[in-house]
């Protein structure tokens, strides 16, 4: 991943509501639980002092609500962006939008199973294992620095 970013905030979606009758997926909203995760979520990065420059967003209404009650307890300097490439994008495009990014520092709020392969791809399958189990859970947060060209150093996991 060519690209100038030295910590990603990699964030799946807190959990979310089922369906309603006649509403699609992309619209689905958190839940109460969800709502708590984000915020848990939140006061876990403003208390470890992590403020990306930039975060980047699907558009599917659970990431953009998951991001705007992270970013609520953050700096208001952080740059918001929705990505509806995201929403049911592959781990090429989850790579093109961060390889595009021109900050040091940017927080990725997308869906499963992308979220997983794309730390696998840059932790290991090893460090995935170790620390995602049963799978990539729904507000998992992973925080990843830059070690050296295409080497990646799990600094972080935090789960509601």
């Amino acid at each position: 991943m060519p690209c100038s970013i030295t910590r990603l905030y990699l964030l799946r979606h807190a959990k979310a509501a089922a369906a309603r009758p006649g509403e699609r997926d992309k619209q689905r909203e958190l839940d109460p639980t969800g709502r708590e995760e984000a915020a848990f979520i939140g006061d876990e990065m403003r208390q470890a002092g992590w403020t990306p420059d930039a975060l980047v967003s699907s558009s599917a209404t659970r990431c953009r609500q998951t991001s705007d009650i992270v970013l609520a307890g953050l700096s208001d300097n952080v740059a918001l962006d929705v990505a509806d490439i995201l929403y049911e994008g592959s781990l090429d495009t989850y790579l093109t939008v961060l390889a595009s990014r021109p900050e040091t520092s940017v927080m990725l709020v997308g869906h499963n199973p992308t979220m997983e392969e794309l730390f696998e791809r840059l932790a290991g399958s090893e460090e995935t294992h170790r620390h995602f189990p049963s799978g990539y859970p729904t507000a998992g947060l992973a925080v990843l620095d830059r070690t050296g060209v295409g080497e990646w150093q799990v600094t972080a996991v935090v789960t509601p």
